[in-house]
C-alpha cells in the first residue's frame, strides 16, 4: 500500500510511506501514482515470477482470483510492455488517456520502460505531465507510458464508476465480462454484500 505513514498496527498491512504531500488530490495523488509504479517495478525486478502489477484506489472491491485469471489469459507483451485498463478519459480535451477509477494493470516491461534508469526522473516527468494535464494523476501517467511506446489494451470487467442498481445487476448477467472489481465502495456493508 502506498500511503502517508506506516499504520499503527504493523501487522495490518505493508505500507510504503512516501514523502508525497498528504491529503492532496493534486501533488499528493500525482506523486503517489508515480511512487506506486516505482515500488512495483522494484519488487517485480526482484521476483521475476510476477508478470503484472495491478494498481487501484483504496475504495475498491477487487475480485482477486478473477483478476488473476484475466491477467493470466493476456497475450504476450511486446518490448515496451502493455497497460490494461479503461481508456477514453481526457483532461478537458487534451492528454487522452486511461480512466483509473477501475484501476489498471501494467506488465513488467511497461513499468521498466516508464521508470527507466532513474526513478527520480520518472517522478519528475509524472509531476510535469500532471501540471500539463490539469492535475489528473491517471491521465498524466498515461502520457509517460505513451512516451515509451507502451501498448494500451482494454481490460473488460473494471467497474470504475459508481453503478446504479440496474447497472450493477447487469454487470452480473451471463454473457457479460466477468466483473473484476467495483469502485467507490465506502462502507463495510457494501464490502460484505459484494464478498457474499
Amino acid at each position: 500500500v502506498i500511503g502517508d505513514a506506516a499504520p499503527k498496527d504493523p501487522m495490518a498491512v505493508n505500507v510504503h510511506s512516501t514523502s508525497c504531500p498528504a491529503h492532496s488530490h493534486w501533488e499528493g495523488a500525482c506523486c503517489k501514482y508515480a511512487e506506486a509504479v516505482i515500488l512495483a517495478q522494484k519488487l517485480m525486478n526482484q521476483d521475476r515470477t510476477f508478470k503484472w502489477a495491478y494498481f487501484v484506489d483504496d475504495d475498491a472491491y477487487v475480485r482477486t482470483s478473477t483478476l488473476e485469471h484475466a491477467l493470466g489469459s493476456q497475450q504476450p507483451e511486446g518490448k515496451h510492455g502493455v497497460v490494461l485498463g479503461t481508456w477514453g478519459c481526457a483532461a478537458h480535451g487534451k492528454c487522452p488517456g486511461m480512466c483509473c477509477g477501475g484501476g489498471y494493470a501494467a506488465s513488467f516491461n511497461a513499468l521498466t520502460e516508464a521508470v527507466g534508469d532513474s526513478p527520480e526522473n520518472f517522478l519528475q516527468k509524472q509531476m510535469n505531465y500532471c501540471s500539463d494535464c490539469e492535475r489528473w494523476a491517471d491521465i498524466a501517467l498515461t502520457q509517460v507510458y505513451k512516451e515509451h511506446g507502451t501498448e494500451n489494451r482494454n481490460l473488460p470487467g473494471l467497474n470504475g464508476w459508481k453503478l446504479s442498481k440496474v447497472d450493477f445487476d447487469r454487470s452480473l448477467q451471463m454473457g457479460r465480462p466477468e466483473p473484476l472489481m467495483y469502485h467507490y465502495i465506502s462502507s463495510w456493508n457494501q464490502i460484505d454484500m459484494l464478498h457474499r
